[in-house]
């Protein structure tokens, strides 16, 4: 984008037409007076109040750097003051936050205006919230992750399962050829015999993580499902924490439009979460209920420090994490929520400090309703 020059001249009835379409213009704009000390806001549109929840007498008089917060990055504020102090344009995305605290993902579009002597007198900014499309675009990179990793993991399998194969039947033509009084001889071969299919049934569980499928096409069992898909809850979480299954409904209900590899993402990050809010130490306990529609109804239960009301109102929102920067994305969260509502479900949360969380997933019968977007 060009610089832009202003010449000296009465507001005519153009300008007066484009001074409107910038006002209600759905895209933000700010100008910034850089005649003035600090180069503070001298106009915004009613699309850049919107979008950050300020009104104008909040901000007009006032650098724009108040959007910015503790995540915001450096090096993007670097190279807005770079650009700035060069008199140059800028296309940048950078992490902003709203009045009320939320963060969002600004499309900024810096361009100087020079005046008639060519002295630069202001500078305009385009902005956009891109949160949604960066979420989106990081979902799909791990989408893409997850299917490269089920391609690789599907040509290893073969390889994996040819060397297992002697461990899984030498055991047993050894043991039959050994004295009868060899106790201990037969108790080790059928040690090494079971570490052989239980790598052999890993290397399976991890092949149906991985694979990539259609979801809503079968119904699952749910209560099969769940099971299945708490071996590789269990394996993940390595030990920090306990989980226990609970359910008292017949093994008939089902879970429509929901694939097994969604239904493993979906209780494997919830569990995650539910091991940091509790220092890894304790149970996760996943309760499987008919819910009273004829659906299936999913408690997932910590004892952890449990959230308060400002968090459990912002823990579904994509990138948002109380973790520090480097321990988690936030969109652990925002991916579960997505795959429930994907599949016609609901998400909610119940949390008090000190009292730990359960999240509640409702899964709609077999006639429900179109999955929600």
């Amino acid at each position: 984008m060009l610089p832009l020059r202003v010449e000296d001249q009465a507001i005519g009835p153009d300008l007066l037409q484009l001074s409107a379409a910038i006002e209600v213009s759905s895209v933000s704009v700010t100008i910034a007076d850089m005649t003035a000390n600090d180069a503070p806001l001298s106009f915004a549109n009613e699309a850049f109040l919107k979008t950050t929840g300020y009104s104008r007498d909040d901000i007009i008089g006032r650098n724009c750097r108040f959007l910015q917060g503790e995540d915001t990055d450096p090096e993007a504020v670097r190279a807005m003051h770079n650009a700035i102090c060069a008199g140059e344009s800028l296309k940048i995305d950078i992490l902003n936050y709203r009045k009320d605290g939320t963060p969002f993902w600004n499309n900024l579009h810096l361009s100087p205006v020079y005046d008639a002597r060519g002295v630069l007198s202001a500078y305009i900014g385009v902005q956009h919230d891109v949160t949604d499309e960066r979420a989106a675009q990081e979902m799909e990179t791990h989408r893409q992750r997850i299917e490269a990793l089920g391609r690789m993991a599907g040509g290893l399998a073969h390889e994996l399962n040819n060397m297992l194969q002697p461990m899984l039947t030498l055991p047993q033509l050894v043991s039959d050829s050994l004295p009868e009084g060899a106790v201990e001889a037969r108790e080790d071969l059928a040690v090494l015999e079971q570490s052989a299919r239980d790598a052999r049934d890993l290397v399976a569980d991890m092949l149906a993580y991985t694979r990539v499928s259609k979801s809503g096409e079968e119904a699952l069992p749910a209560q099969q499902a769940i099971e299945q898909a708490l071996k590789i809850v269990e394996r993940t979480l390595a030990g920090r924490v306990g989980v226990r299954f609970y359910t008292n409904t017949s093994e008939a209900l089902k879970i429509t439009r929901l694939s097994q590899g969604s239904l493993q993402q979906i209780l494997v990050n919830l569990a995650l979460n539910a091991a940091d809010a509790m220092g890894s130490k304790g149970h996760v306990d996943i309760v499987l209920e008919q819910h009273a529609d004829g659906g299936a109804l999913m408690r997932v239960r910590d004892t952890g420090s449990g959230m308060p009301p400002e968090v459990q109102a912002r823990i579904f929102e994509p990138f948002f994490t109380t973790k520090p920067i480097g321990e988690g994305a936030g969109l652990g969260l925002h991916v579960v929520r997505d795959l429930v509502r994907h599949a016609g479900g609901e998400i909610s949360v119940i949390s008090e400090p000190g009292q730990g969380t359960t999240f509640l997933i409702h899964f709609p019968p077999a006639t429900a309703v179109e999955p929600k977007e």
